[in-house]
Order: C-alpha cells, then structure tokens, then sequence
C-alpha cells in the first residue's frame, strides 16, 4: 500500500510524494440533474457530504489508467457521469453510475473517456433460474416502487417456510385473482370488488335479450324496470364466485339468467328465477355452471 510517509522516508520530496498518493478533496456538493450541468471532479479522492435527490459529479477526461475514487457522505444516491461520449461501469454512453448514499467506488480509465467502476450501485442485468441469499434480502428504495413484473407465462410465486405478513400490497388490481387459503382474516369491512349502478333491466323478459351484467363487478344494482320480468343475465359461473344483485325498481319483479346453459338453483337456464321488486340476492357458485340464490327477506 502506498502511504505518503513511506514514500518521504525513502528521500521523495513532499510533491513527489503526494503525486503518487493522490489528492483528496472534501465536503463536497453534488450538482445539476444531467451530465451537461454536475459537478466536475479533478481531484483523486472525491468526498461528497451534499448530495440532493438527482444530482451527480462527473468524470475529468484522463489518460489510460487513471483512478479516481468517489465517497458518497450524502443523503441520496450520486450519479456519477463519464466524460461527455463516454461510458461508466459497462453503461451506455453518457449514462450516471449510481452511488448509494453512505457508499464509494473507484473509477479506471480504460482510454480516457471510458471508465471501469469497482463498488457503488446500479441497475443491472441478471439472468439466472435462481437466486439464493445467504442472509436477509432488503428492498426497501425511498418514496420509489419495486416492481417484479413477470411477461408471457410468468408468475410470481411467494412460499416462505413459515408464516410472515404482507402489507400495504394491492392484489388483482388489473385482472381479479382466485386465492387459494385455509383461513380469510380480515381486520376491516369486507369489499367486494367492483360495483355497478342504475342499471336498467332488459325489455321482454328472455334470456337471449337480458341485459349481461358486467364479469369484472361483483355487486349489481337494477334501477330501473319498466315491465315485469324485464331480464338480466349473470356472468359465467366459475366455482367459488359470488356475486350480488339488487332489484331497486319500485313496483316490477326481474327475471335473472344465467350464462348460456348454466343455471340458478337448479332452474333450467332459459326460465331463470325472480328478484322481486325491492329485493335482493346472493349467488354462489359452488360449481362451475351452477348458481345458487339466497334471496333477501
């Protein structure tokens, strides 16, 4: 290791000295939020102690070999920038290396503008079937997402050996779920997902021209029919789904369908069953292609 007193004990003069060792500058500011405006580092040692969300430092153009190490004493992560043209840490041309608050790296120049990066942090590429930790994995990025986005047939499997806890995470957001458990706690009112409001019952009373409620909404509320028997029809009964619907109409009982052959308590799917005026239903399927109602008082 070279240390300077080493080097003045071997008779070097003090510039001699310190040209081999390096010169260190510190409490330094990060700056600008793009390669053209950050901050412009000349010294050996770079030492940051400000550094607000998105700004960076940028590398001197030098000659082959040349090393500059970065400290990152700041609150947020620095970016640090090659020359203009250049590229860091096997990033594209002109792209920041990020530098995690509290951590450092080194630089080398492998001609002059292109830099080699030891240390720091960044985004990287990794493709392997498995990933093992031998210690406990935190993600945990200030006022940012983690996103594990699997693409075509890909799922995200989550089997911890013992129980754990799961919070503030949204389930089924874009497509509804089938979940799968011994036991459902919940520790708030209970949502069904999705509601449907005023609709109108179809004219005529059939099953081919009911009205099709929606097989995104869970809960259902008729508002309007004009005529007895006036017609909806249910989504696909799929084993496990429930859904519940309300005939707010003032004088007419609705007739309820379900999909093509599937039927209502053991109906036959083109006579259906009525919600009275006022009333309201609940539908099971207990499986696929039946319905059970539990109609209200």
């Amino acid at each position: 290791m070279t240390v300077a007193r080493n080097l003045l004990g071997t008779g070097l003069s003090g510039l001699a000295a310190q040209a081999i060792v390096g010169v260190t500058s510190g409490a330094l500011t990060a700056t600008g939020t793009v390669q053209g405006d950050a901050y412009v580092m000349s010294s050996d040692m770079n030492v940051f102690t400000t550094v607000a969300s998105g700004t960076g430092a940028i590398l001197p153009t030098g000659a082959n070999c040349d090393r500059y190490t970065v400290v990152n004493s700041g609150a947020n992560a620095l970016l640090v920038y090659p020359p203009v043209g250049g590229t860091v840490g096997g990033l594209s041309a002109n792209t920041g290396y990020s530098v995690g608050a509290t951590g450092s790296a080194t630089f080398t120049s492998q001609d002059g503008t292109n830099y080699a990066s030891v240390g720091g942090n960044t985004t990287l590429a990794v493709a392997a079937t498995t990933l093992s930790a031998s210690g406990a994995v935190a993600l945990s990025p200030a006022n940012a997402n983690v996103v594990i986005s699997p693409t075509g047939t890909g799922v995200v499997t989550m089997a911890p050996a013992t129980a754990g806890t799961l919070n503030n995470v949204s389930l089924g957001v874009t497509t509804p779920l089938a979940v799968k458990a011994t036991t459902l706690t919940a520790t708030t009112l209970f949502n069904l997902t999705g509601i449907e409001d005023s609709l109108t019952a179809a004219v005529g009373g059939t099953q081919a021209g009911a009205l099709a409620l929606s097989a995104t909404k869970s809960v259902h509320r008729v508002t309007t029919v004009a005529s007895a028997a006036d017609s909806v029809s249910l989504p696909a009964a799929v084993a496990g789904a429930v859904q519940f619907v309300m005939n707010s109409a003032a004088a007419n009982s609705m007739q309820i369908f379900g999909a093509a052959t599937e039927t209502i308590n053991d109906v036959a799917s083109a006579t259906g069953v009525a919600i009275p005026a006022g009333k309201s239903a609940w539908f099971v399927c207990v499986s696929t292609g039946k319905w059970y109602m539990t109609l209200s008082a």
